[in-house]
C-alpha cells in the first residue's frame, strides 16, 4: 500500500490543532501510514501544532507521522495532497477588508464584495509561489484548499498552473443544520444539492431521509405563522463559541446558531429555493440593517472578534485538549466529523481510497448548472475518487434568481483577473461589477485606501 504525503500550508494556523484531530482520527485506519507534512513561515505557531499532532498520534495509536518545515520546497517533494489553509497578512488585514468600505456605504466582508476582492488579491501572489514550487516537485498532486475566498483561489489556481484543485468551505453545514431544526429531524437526515457561487448559492435539491425535502419544509412552513417562525429564530443572549459564552452585543453574529435563518425562509417562500449559507444572504439582499451597524460602529466584524477574543487563547488549554481527544479517538471516531478541518480529510480520504463518497465541492461549472459560464468556479455536490471531483448536473437555475449569479461569477472573475495582472484599473472594474456596489466615487475611496494600508501584501500593484 502506497504511503501518502500530506502538506498543510498554514500547519500553524488557528485551524490547525483540530485538522490535526481529524488527520490523527483517519490516521487509524484510512489514512494509516500517511506522512503529514505542516508548512508555516510562523515558526513558534508551528512548534506547538507539532508537538500538540505528535504527541496525539503517539498517544492515540495512529500509523501516521508528523513533521513540521519553514521550507516550502522541502514540505512538497514528492507530495501526494496540498492542503492550504492560510491567510496572507493576519486579522488585521481582514478587519479592514470588513471596516473600510463601510466608510463608504459599502459592504465589507472577507469573502463578499471589495473585502473579498482584496483577500484574493492578497493570497493570488502567494498562490503563485505554491503553485511555482508545486508544478516542478509534486506535478501530480491534488491542491485540497480552504483559504478564503474559495472560488477566487480555485479560479486562480486553474489559471496560473496544471495543478489540479478542489476547493472547499463547510459553510453548507449550517444550511443543514438550519433545515434539520426546522423539520424537527437530525442533520444526518439530510442531504443538500447546492447550485451557485461560494458563500451566495441555492439548494438546487434536498432530502430527508431520501425523500424530496422541499414538499416537506413546504408543509412545515404553511403550517408556521411568521411570529412562530421569529420566534424560533430569536437570537440567544448568551452564545457560546468553542466553550465559551459571549453575549449577543459581543459575538459576531454569524457565530450564533441559526443566527438569520428566517430571512432564508423568507426568500424561500419568494424564490422557491433555500439559499445558503444564511448569514451571507443578508450581505446580498438584507443590507439596509448591516450596513447600518457596520456604519454606526454597533456591528462586530469577524477579525475584531478573532483579535479580541479568540488570539489571546489560540493555544490555551492544550494539554486538556489532548487529554481530551486521545481519550476520544481510542474508543471511536468522533461524533459529527470533529469541525472545520475534517472536511478536507474526508476529502482526502475519500480519493486515497477510491470511496466516492459524495461531498459538497467547489470546481469548474463544465455544464453542470447549464446557465452559467463553462468555467465559472461553483459550489456543487458530487462523488470524489482517486480521479477526483464529479459535480451532479444541476440543469438550468430559475431566471429570478440568475442575473445575481451571473453577476457574481463576472465580478470574481474580473477580480483574479486584477489579482493577477496588477493593474488598478482592472480592478476597479472588478469591484463595479459587483453586484453590490452602487456608486464609482465609493468605490474608488474604498479600493484607493485599501491599497494603501494593504501595499505590503499586494505586491503586483505596487509594481504596476
Amino acid at each position: 500500500m502506497k504511503k501518502n504525503r500530506i502538506v498543510v500550508v498554514g500547519g500553524g494556523s488557528q485551524f490547525s490543532i483540530g485538522l490535526c484531530e481529524s488527520l490523527v482520527d483517519y490516521g487509524q485506519d484510512l489514512l494509516a501510514g500517511t506522512t503529514v507534512v505542516l508548512l508555516d513561515i510562523k515558526e513558534e505557531q508551528l512548534r506547538v501544532v507539532h508537538k500538540f499532532a505528535d504527541r496525539l498520534a503517539r498517544e492515540v495509536g495512529a500509523d501516521m507521522k508528523f513533521e513540521m518545515t519553514t521550507n516550502r520546497r522541502e514540505a512538497f517533494e514528492g507530495a501526494d495532497f496540498i492542503l492550504t489553509t492560510f491567510r496572507p497578512g493576519s486579522h488585521k488585514q481582514q478587519e479592514q477588508d470588513e471596516t473600510i468600505p463601510p466608510k463608504y456605504g459599502l459592504q465589507g466582508n472577507e469573502t463578499v464584495s471589495i473585502g473579498g476582492m482584496f483577500m484574493a488579491c492578497r493570497v493570488v501572489p502567494v498562490l503563485q509561489e505554491i503553485c511555482k514550487d508545486a508544478q516542478e516537485l509534486c506535478p501530480k498532486a491534488w491542491m485540497i484548499n480552504y483559504t478564503n475566498p474559495t472560488q477566487y483561489v480555485a479560479d486562480a489556481v486553474q489559471r496560473i498552473s496544471d495543478m489540479r484543485i478542489i476547493s472547499l468551505c463547510d459553510g453548507y453545514v449550517d444550511v443543514v443544520d438550519d433545515l434539520a431544526y426546522v423539520l424537527g429531524v437530525e442533520p444526518d437526515d439530510i442531504n443538500v444539492y447546492p447550485a451557485g457561487t461560494n458563500h451566495s448559492m441555492w439548494i438546487a435539491r434536498f432530502t430527508v431521509n431520501g425523500e424530496d425535502g422541499y414538499p416537506i419544509l413546504k408543509d412545515r412552513i404553511s403550517r408556521m405563522t411568521q411570529a412562530e417562525i421569529d420566534e424560533m429564530f430569536a437570537p440567544p443572549a448568551i452564545a457560546n463559541v468553542l466553550g465559551v459564552d459571549y453575549t449577543y452585543e459581543e459575538i459576531y453574529k454569524q457565530f450564533i446558531r441559526h443566527y438569520g435563518f428566517q430571512f432564508s425562509l423568507k426568500l424561500f417562500q419568494i424564490y422557491g429555493l433555500v439559499p445558503g449559507p444564511r448569514y451571507y444572504w443578508r450581505y446580498l439582499l438584507d443590507q439596509e440593517p448591516i450596513l447600518k451597524g457596520q456604519m454606526e460602529g454597533t456591528y462586530v466584524s469577524m477579525a475584531g472578534f478573532y483579535m479580541k477574543h479568540m488570539e489571546p487563547r489560540l493555544f490555551q488549554g492544550l494539554e486538556e485538549r489532548l487529554k481530551q481527544s486521545s481519550l476520544i479517538l481510542q474508543s471511536a471516531r468522533r461524533e459529527g466529523g470533529g469541525g472545520h478541518g475534517d472536511l478536507a480529510v474526508r476529502v482526502i480520504s475519500s480519493m486515497i481510497n477510491d470511496a466516492g463518497e459524495t461531498f459538497v465541492i467547489n470546481v469548474k461549472n463544465r455544464g453542470a448548472v447549464s446557465n452559467l459560464p463553462e468555467d465559472a468556479i461553483l459550489e456543487l455536490s458530487g462523488p470524489v475518487d482517486r480521479y477526483g471531483p464529479h459535480p451532479f448536473a444541476v440543469g438550468p437555475l430559475p431566471k429570478a434568481i440568475l442575473g445575481m449569479q451571473i453577476s457574481l461569477v463576472l465580478s470574481q472573475q474580473l477580480a483574479v483577473d486584477a489579482a493577477l495582472s496588477g493593474s488598478r484599473n482592472d480592478l476597479l472594474r472588478a469591484i463595479l461589477a459587483h453586484p453590490l456596489v452602487h456608486s464609482v466615487d465609493a468605490a474608488e475611496k474604498a479600493m484607493d485606501e485599501l491599497l494603501t494600508l494593504q501595499a505590503e501584501w499586494l505586491p503586483q500593484f505596487r509594481r504596476s
